[in-house]
């Protein structure tokens, strides 16, 4: 024995004689509907949001499906996102980098000073507590990590390389050599 629902009424137990000619007695036609969503602060990409009863009608005034919204994030312009962490690349002048320097920096609601101190390296990482982005469903917002380069000029003036070549010639301008460690200094002791 085989059961299937009927072919003329789909097993609803009525048919409609005289069709809509918009939606051929389904009871729904196609339109597009726009929908206002609110994005929670903190979402990244990947994540989704439900939205109840605003996708498709149901069949024969049946409840309507959900709409799942699926989030993709734009690359920023100046930020890359860890989470609730953003990280911002910073590029100084030797000088800056020597002397220590306050540069104005992008945070997400404006521009802050930042104090970079005097003798800062290259790949140094500076720490703004609380001004990356808010932890979702949580307190708090994440940091702003500032990642420090020292920018080294490819071209130079006559003038400049001149007073570069006479930095170059003062011993506490040039890098130290690491210290030597225990075994290092024993096999000095030995092979001399």
């Amino acid at each position: 024995m085989n059961v299937s629902p009927c072919h003329n009424c789909d097993g609803l137990g009525e048919i409609i004689l005289e069709k809509c000619p918009l939606c051929s007695g389904a009871g729904r036609i196609r339109e597009d509907k726009t929908v206002s969503v609110t994005i929670p602060a903190g979402v990244s990409e990947g994540q989704y949001l439900t939205l109840s009863g605003e996708g498709n009608s149901g069949k024969r005034g049946g409840p309507g499906g959900d709409l799942i919204v699926i989030i993709q994030e734009k690359e920023h312009k100046y930020f890359h996102r860890d989470r609730e962490n953003l990280y911002y690349d910073l590029q100084l002048s030797i000088a800056q980098a020597s002397l220590g320097a306050e540069i104005e920096v992008p945070v997400i609601e404006g521009k802050v000073k930042l104090k970079v101190p005097s003798g800062t390296q290259s790949g140094k990482k500076l720490l703004l507590k609380g001004k990356g982005l808010p932890v979702l469903n949580g307190y708090g917002n994440g940091d702003l990590i500032v990642r420090i380069t020292v920018w080294i000029p490819t071209k130079l003036s006559k003038k400049a390389r001149t007073l570069i070549e006479e930095l170059n010639g003062m011993d506490e301008l040039k890098p130290k050599s690491a210290d030597k460690g225990f075994f290092e200094k024993i096999k000095d002791r030995f092979f001399e």
